[in-house]
């Protein structure tokens, strides 16, 4: 389908790339959360070779650096979906911390993020709401690291 705007015809795309974040035409999010998917599944394999050859302080900071970012990066946008199209995600990061952790899949999925203090990604997705909400409307509730650079 073609849009026509003045002398300019615009093409309906399946999704496109703005700031790092992939907009589909349906507002899913399918996409964007399937490129953080494939993203982090190479991960799996990293994760298994190294897990018994560091500390967990170490597989802990790894797990910060290359995964959480991408998980962060937009959850107030893209975790607003439907848990259906969150779920290979959010098992995905599960299973990576399980790896990390060297637990069986009988180990309690909470306990998981207990012992890396994080959250899980609908909590995260709640926190960083929160987050967004005190900057824009409650602001001397913020810390002061965050009042004072506004």
């Amino acid at each position: 389908m073609r849009l026509k705007l003045s002398d300019i015809t615009i093409a309906k795309v399946q999704y496109c790339r703005y700031l790092g974040i992939f907009l589909d035409d349906t507002l899913t999010w399918s996409h964007h959360i399937n490129t953080v998917y494939s993203k982090l599944m190479k991960y799996v394999g990293i994760f298994y070779k190294i897990k018994s050859k560091l500390p967990l302080s170490i597989l802990r900071n790894i797990y910060f650096s290359f995964v959480y970012p991408y998980i962060l990066y937009s959850i107030e946008i893209y975790a607003n979906t439907s848990s259906i199209h969150l779920k290979k995600l959010i098992s995905l990061n599960n299973k990576l911390l399980r790896i990390l952790q060297n637990k069986s899949y009988t180990f309690p999925v909470k306990d998981l993020y207990h012992n890396f203090d994080t959250l899980a990604i609908l909590e995260l997705h709640i926190h960083q709401l929160i987050l967004v909400h005190k900057f824009l409307h409650h602001k001397h509730l913020l810390p002061t690291a965050f009042a004072n650079s506004l």
